[in-house]
């Protein structure tokens, strides 16, 4: 836990809220009160802005230049499922034991490889979705650390949670349903499920 930029406190920050909540009202009732935290998601669904993925996916279809601010920024980019997934088998410990060793703060983050810059994530989206083009504008604004992890050794003893995605493939799954929306959306149900039973099956 900790961040010394502002958005990394901020997360702790919540850990922190939740710490208290747990000890000040749900320690002497049993109750395994948890935070979660993930690093960056990618997938299906994303519409938002502001956020890396959904951004290139709009700049490709409205054949708008790609503008990344923070090239060489390297942040813990992980698929949607690998998450969820996570959160699944914290719920399921909690259910099975009632230990309120579950208590407290998780991370889930991707394998160590998933660790790569922001520039490296546009060059391979556009690779994969087979147009687009990229221009950098460095950002003087708000501050950032350069480089975002989480440990999740915890995760990996206490839960057995250990991702199954490398980069290329969340990133795959990641274009390949943003492709079909925009290509046919009478099929985003379908590719959708599709996509979480291949996740659960455990198919790479």
């Amino acid at each position: 836990m900790g961040g010394r930029d502002p958005y990394s406190a901020s997360n702790s920050c919540q850990d922190i809220v939740v710490q208290s909540f747990r000890e000040s009202y749900f320690s002497d009732l049993g109750i395994a009160l948890s935070s979660v935290r993930g690093g960056n998601v990618i997938g299906c669904g994303d519409w938002a802005k502001n956020r890396l993925v959904p951004d290139i996916v709009r700049e490709i279809v409205d054949g708008h230049p790609i503008i990344i601010r923070n090239p060489k920024s390297v942040k813990p980019w992980q698929h949607v499922l690998e998450p969820v997934y996570g959160m699944l088998l914290l719920a399921q410990k909690k259910k099975m034991f009632n230990y309120t060793r579950f208590s407290g703060a998780w991370n889930f983050d991707p394998i160590s490889e998933m660790n790569v810059t922001d520039r490296e994530i546009v060059d391979k989206v556009i690779e994969l979705w087979g147009k687009g083009k990229c221009k950098v504008k460095i950002s003087s604004g708000m501050k950032e650390a350069n480089f975002l992890s989480l440990d999740i050794s915890k995760a990996n003893r206490e839960l057995g949670f250990f991702p199954r995605y490398d980069i290329n493939k969340a990133l795959k799954e990641t274009v390949e349903w943003y492709k079909t929306y925009y290509n046919d959306n009478s099929k985003i149900e379908g590719m959708t499920n599709k996509q979480v039973k291949s996740y659960s099956a455990g198919e790479l």
